[in-house]
């Protein structure tokens, strides 16, 4: 695997809980490139890695084309490094997922004459960037690999084949010391209060201060509810600006990092999946599903095969706060309808099992052999 050290998110988790299934079938070795708290993990998971420290993202020139020459001259010296140690074994396939590392991973796949393959962690949305991957893929025959259908949609030249992230069952499931409903006990929340939650980082592409402002609107107008804040923030300003929206703390509450997230699952009525852009896959929203949690989400990406319109949730039309405030309003009202469908529809998220979707990944490179 070529592998970002900083990895965040939900690449990081994807990656992570893709190798534990991996190692089962394969020795997983891993190129790591710079440092970072990731960087720890993975060495720790993987059977063999290699670390290329330093490693610069930005090439510091104005022409685009004179960037991507540097970019691809740089990643030529560091494959050409590499290239000795690598060669000692044979691998079935090169896998990245990481946006920056096509380069490198094309080169080594060929300096190595080893398939490569990308596991898409979001659509291609702009034009040159489907035209770079276009001329890239075609130069390095690198498969994708899309993590949605939407994903596959966009990218419909190379990406055949589609592998979901998945979620977790064993980050999902009620632990011996976990608390059931923990977080309506520790903030004392009344039963007849509707409790919505958000569990990502705290950063402005999640849009948290738009749910924050739909949920004062309701509250404004007598509404019952709460709102849970899950996650860290390392945009000290944007963690600010949520703060700075909140007028009533005792109903909208920041409760930081969760670490078991059965606990954070089982103590909300409804899930609310923030973000300005449409999502790749949306790996909360299935957790919350998998619990019979009913979601609300923007629509269009990949979260429109997890969600039924109206059934286990709803799927709103934009980002915005007028839409966050419909939707939660509209839900408020059948609360129990909703959570009644989440249940019933709870088998159907184990299709999207990481488990299940890591040995499709696998399977596929067998099938290319």
């Amino acid at each position: 695997m070529v592998i970002y050290g900083s990895s965040t998110g939900g690449v990081y988790v994807t990656e992570t809980e893709f190798i534990k299934v991996w190692k089962e079938r394969a020795d997983i070795d891993g190129i790591i490139f710079g440092k970072g708290k990731a960087a720890d993990e993975y060495e720790k998971m993987l059977d063999t890695t290699f670390s290329i420290d330093k490693f610069e993202t930005k090439t510091h020139v104005s022409s685009v084309i004179s960037g991507l020459i540097l970019r691809f001259k740089k990643m030529l010296a560091v494959a050409q490094s590499s290239k000795e140690a690598l060669s000692r074994k044979k691998y079935d396939a090169v896998i990245y997922s990481t946006p920056l590392l096509e380069i490198y991973a094309g080169i080594i796949g060929k300096m190595l004459h080893t398939d490569v393959y990308w596991h898409m962690p979001r659509p291609v949305r702009s034009r040159i960037e489907k035209w770079y991957y276009e001329a890239l893929f075609g130069i390095f025959k690198i498969n994708a690999v899309a993590n949605s259908k939407n994903t596959r949609t966009s990218f419909s030249k190379y990406a055949m084949d589609v592998v979901y992230p998945g979620y977790s069952s064993t980050r999902v499931k009620r632990s011996n010391s976990s608390v059931d409903k923990k977080y309506r006990l520790s903030f004392d929340i009344d039963g007849g209060e509707i409790v919505f939650g958000i569990a990502a980082r705290i950063q402005p592409v999640r849009a948290q201060h738009k749910v924050i402002m739909a949920a004062e609107r309701i509250l404004r107008e007598g509404g019952q509810i709460r709102l849970l804040i899950a996650g860290s923030s390392t945009n000290s300003r944007y963690l600010k600006k949520c703060q700075e929206k909140v007028e009533n703390k005792e109903k909208i509450i920041f409760i930081g990092e969760v670490k078991d997230m059965y606990e954070f699952y089982s103590s909300v009525d409804v899930y609310v999946n923030s973000i300005n852009t449409s999502e790749g896959f949306g790996v909360s929203v299935a957790e919350a599903l998998s619990l019979g949690v009913p979601v609300i989400t923007k629509q269009g990406g990949g979260t429109d095969e997890l969600v039924t319109h109206e059934k286990n949730g709803i799927l709103i039309k934009g980002s915005t706060t007028d839409y966050y405030y419909l939707g939660m309003k509209k839900i408020i009202s059948e609360t129990n309808d909703y959570k009644l469908a989440a249940r019933r529809h709870m088998s159907d998220m184990q299709f999207f099992n990481t488990r299940e979707q890591a040995n499709r990944f696998l399977d596929i490179i067998s099938s290319k052999k």
